[in-house]
């Protein structure tokens, strides 16, 4: 994530030095980097364009921005104010990326935590590329 202080991210040694960097590829650690642009992560897939029974992964990047249309950019804090009441955030996307925060939705003035969304996904095992 980006330091506030210095404008610089900060991150654990074996990420990648920019965002988007290895994108695709190998993973470079399991675990998340956060960059000023968005976070990246591995993400399971099935080896060698099949399902042998064996998982492998690969590392993929999301944008902070890759949130449904009105949601802020980055997932906000419970119980802070919002203003379209019923707006539902999904920041975890569980199918198509790393997660970039809990799913919330706006209710009476405050995000919630949208328990509609949690462990509703369901995804098919991509192949790796």
């Amino acid at each position: 994530m980006a330091d506030a202080k210095t404008g610089t991210d900060t991150n654990p040694p074996l990420c990648p030095a920019t965002y988007g960097a290895g994108e695709g590829h190998a993973c470079p650690l399991q675990g998340t980097c956060d960059y000023s642009e968005g976070r990246c992560s591995c993400l399971p897939c099935a080896p060698d364009g099949g399902f042998t029974g064996q998982s492998s992964s690969y590392w993929h990047c999301r944008l902070w921005t890759d949130v449904p249309s009105g949601c802020p950019a980055r997932s906000p804090a419970f119980n802070t104010g919002c203003s379209v009441d019923g707006l539902a955030c999904d920041y975890n996307q569980c199918c198509g990326g790393p997660s970039l925060g809990a799913s919330v939705k706006c209710t009476g003035g405050r995000w919630q935590l949208d328990t509609l969304l949690i462990g509703v996904c369901s995804c098919a095992i991509r192949f790796c590329p």
